[in-house]
């Protein structure tokens, strides 16, 4: 594949993800002889409301993003000075996760009496169309600005052949799928400001999750042409449909980790990083019989909650696509290690045929990134590095 990276030169890359109930972000440094390195990493989670209140919470994400920034500019450059690594950005890429993003995505299907030159002009008006087909952001956000941070043209086919590089050639069949992601304006200047006002950068790329997924794991899973992609983050969970090779449809309900966590906190009357610390090593011993017992119901509870959530999505979803049966779930480790279990077991309870169930783990991330052992990579943070490194968007 492509890499735009020097043959010789190291070059220190920025990736920062901004999620409903945390932010994170890590340096990335680049070798073109060797596979890229996640050389620091950091996630902070920040306490949400029950009720969603659009404006407290992007208030406690730059707060959060601002203090993340300036503790990887001090502590994150002592250990790019130990690689001699350079401190200066090649690039930086912001993701966001729910509930930050929406997004859509349009089968164009076009049939012409004679040949048709396509030509860049034509894809750029076509992604110019798609911007009007973008969803309403949830109520809470209420009349939101989209700012289109996304437009990508997923797969392209001329008279039914899938073409890498559909321009200036003739078609009488144009088949291309469409993907556009955006965020409320507010957001995006809020996090563009908290970024500048840390880091001297002159351009940044901002993606939403969903294309980050889809692209990350397709060089992971080679054979990735029909499957349903799990990303559970903080407050939602996205389930991104994949048929044919291309995303087909995106959905999110309001169901994540962070729930978990904040009513493990109440019921043991204990403050959220303890409660998100405990469940993410799955370190319940420390708790006393009584505690262990509140959060062992705690959590199948939630993660039964989100299985029923998920099934119903996932029998909508069959229904829209003939979709093949695998799953592959974003559970590296920590709390996401429950609902990869209570995936596992209800589907076994409920004898789904041919469910097949893909545990993204450290060995496939492995393949395409270098990393510590300890801590173990942030699975959403080595996705954008896969992207960035193999120049995917």
């Amino acid at each position: 594949m492509f890499s735009f990276f020097s043959k010789t030169d190291k070059q220190t890359h920025l990736l920062i993800e901004c999620g409903g109930a945390s932010a994170a972000c890590a340096f990335l440094v680049t070798d073109a002889d060797k596979k890229p390195k996640i050389v620091y990493q950091k996630r902070v989670i920040f306490d949400t409301h029950e009720t969603p209140d659009h404006r407290a919470t992007q208030a406690m994400l730059t707060t959060t993003l601002a203090k993340l920034l300036a503790e990887a500019r001090s502590a994150g450059h002592a250990k790019l000075e130990a690689l001699q690594a350079p401190k200066r950005l090649t690039s930086t890429t912001v993701t966001f996760t729910a509930p930050w993003y929406v997004a859509s995505t349009t089968h164009i299907d076009q049939h012409y009496e004679d040949d048709r030159l396509i030509t860049e002009s034509y894809l750029a008006d076509l992604q110019t169309q798609e911007k009007d087909t973008l969803p309403a952001f949830p109520a809470e956000f209420q009349d939101a600005q989209p700012v289109i941070i996304d437009t990508a043209i997923l797969q392209t086919k001329l008279n039914g052949y899938i073409t890498t590089n559909p321009t200036e050639k003739s078609t009488r069949n144009f088949e291309a799928q469409l993907y556009t992601g955006a965020v409320p304006q507010s957001v995006f200047d809020a996090v563009e400001t908290t970024i500048g006002n840390v880091f001297d950068i002159s351009h940044v790329t901002y993606h939403t999750l969903p294309l980050v997924t889809h692209a990350a794991l397709s060089d992971l899973f080679a054979s990735l042409s029909s499957a349903v992609l799990i990303d559970i983050s903080g407050t939602h969970t996205t389930l991104t449909t994949v048929y044919d090779g291309t995303i087909r449809d995106v959905i999110s309900f309001a169901i994540g980790t962070h729930h978990l966590v904040r009513h493990t906190a109440t019921e043991l009357n204990i403050g959220m990083k303890a409660a998100a610390s405990a469940l993410a090593l799955h370190d319940l011993s420390r708790l006393d019989t009584a505690s262990h017992e509140t959060v062992r119901d705690l959590i199948a509870k939630h993660t039964n909650d989100w299985f029923e959530e998920y099934k119903k999505h996932r029998e909508q979803i069959r229904k829209n696509h003939p979709l093949g049966s695998r799953a592959i779930i974003i559970a590296t480790g920590g709390m996401t290690e429950y609902f990869f279990t209570a995936l596992k077991k209800r589907s076994e309870e409920e004898s789904t045929e041919g469910v097949q169930l893909i545990q993204l783990t450290n060995e496939h991330l492995s393949k395409r990134l270098r990393f510590p052992e300890s801590p173990p990579p942030d699975p959403f943070i080595a996705l954008e590095a896969i992207v960035l490194a193999d120049n995917d968007l």
